[in-house]
C-alpha cells in the first residue's frame, strides 16, 4: 500500500504553523464574518499569522457517536484546503472555525457534505452575499 503521509504546508498542521488558541476562537467568534446553515456556523476572520489556520467545534452533546463527529472533521478538512487552495489568485489568509450548532444525525452523508460545501462557498462570496 502506498504512504499517505502529507507534506505539511501552510494548510496542514506542520510544527511551524501556530495552532488556534482559546484566545483565537474568541476573537473569530467575534468577528462579523460568518454564515449560517441548518446544523453549521462557519465564522472567519484575516489571520494574524501569515498562514490560513482552521479550527472546530464538534460538541459530543449535539452528535453522541465518534463515528459521526470524525466524518464530520474530515469533510471539513478537506473542504477547508479546497477551499484555500484553488482561488484563481493567491487566497486570503483567514482563520476559519467550524461550529456544530445543530445534530446532525438524521442527515446523509452527501447532505452533510453539501451542507458543508455550501458554507464553505461563503468565504469566497463578496461581502454582502449569502449568509
Amino acid at each position: 500500500m502506498a504512504n499517505l503521509l502529507v507534506e505539511p504546508t501552510p494548510l496542514t498542521s506542520g510544527s511551524d504553523v501556530p495552532a488556534l488558541a482559546a484566545d483565537d476562537f474568541a476573537a473569530v467568534f467575534k468577528s462579523r464574518e460568518r454564515a449560517k446553515s441548518e446544523h453549521f456556523s462557519l465564522h472567519w476572520r484575516p489571520s494574524p499569522v501569515p498562514v490560513s489556520r482552521f479550527g472546530m467545534v464538534v460538541a459530543k452533546r449535539l452528535t453522541r457517536t465518534a463515528i459521526r463527529r470524525n466524518l464530520i472533521k474530515r469533510q471539513a478538512r478537506a473542504l477547508f484546503a479546497l477551499a484555500a487552495g484553488t482561488a484563481a489568485t493567491t487566497p486570503p489568509l483567514r482563520d476559519v472555525v467550524l461550529r456544530l450548532t445543530r445534530n446532525p444525525n438524521a442527515l446523509a452523508r452527501a447532505a452533510q457534505y453539501a451542507e458543508l460545501r455550501g458554507l464553505f462557498a461563503a468565504l469566497d462570496a463578496p461581502r454582502g452575499g449569502p449568509r
